[in-house]
């Protein structure tokens, strides 16, 4: 499977209050220098949409997927056929 961080991909998002549960969350910045190691989030939660920009100190990367605040990569049985597309894509990029 393809691990590179682009703008649309789907990733897993650790919130902040530690109850051990994940959200879905999808890649809508990335650092100019292409590390992925701190991106901008656009968090999909039973609510509304919850937006953490690189201009606000992003959302670092946790390999291990358990420490709050952080994201990772989805295990293979959480993958999603399709990732979200921007208007300059085009919509419905395979994983």
């Amino acid at each position: 499977m393809n691990r590179t961080v682009v703008v649309g991909r789907i990733v897993r998002y650790v919130p902040l209050d530690g109850n051990g549960s994940t959200w879905p969350a999808v890649v809508n910045e990335v650092a100019a220098d292409g590390s992925g190691g701190v991106v901008g989030l656009m968090v999909v939660c039973s609510r509304e949409p919850v937006f953490h920009a690189l201009a606000d100190g992003g959302v670092p990367y946790d390999a291990s997927g358990s420490r709050p605040g952080t994201w990772h990569w989805p295990s293979d049985d959480q993958v999603p056929a399709v990732m979200f597309a921007g208007p300059d894509q085009d919509a419905g990029v395979a994983l």
